[in-house]
């Protein structure tokens, strides 16, 4: 189990830092928990996710090990409409 950040999400998804915060908020609203570590608390509960074990590395220490694997910027296709060849 490991804590993203919003930027990571987004990152993952290839949507907006916004979008991200959207979605963690709407499907925290749907699983009725006001925060991630409530949410995070109730899956562990009902077994839906593994206790983490210690030593797994820090959330910082994930993220710097995606980053590394992320492709550059000019290996991301373009999401502006203006961009997308099946338009024209």
């Amino acid at each position: 189990m490991e804590g993203l950040s919003n930027k990571l999400i987004a990152r993952g998804l290839r949507i907006s830092e916004h979008g991200a915060k959207r979605l963690v908020a709407n499907v925290l609203a749907e699983m009725n928990c006001p925060n991630r570590t409530q949410a995070a608390r109730d899956q562990l509960r009902v077994g839906h996710l593994d206790r983490p074990e210690r030593g797994g590395g820090t959330v910082q220490q994930l993220s710097r090990r995606r980053a590394r694997a992320r492709p550059t910027a000019s290996a991301r296709p373009c999401r502006r409409p203006s961009c997308d060849v099946r338009s024209r």
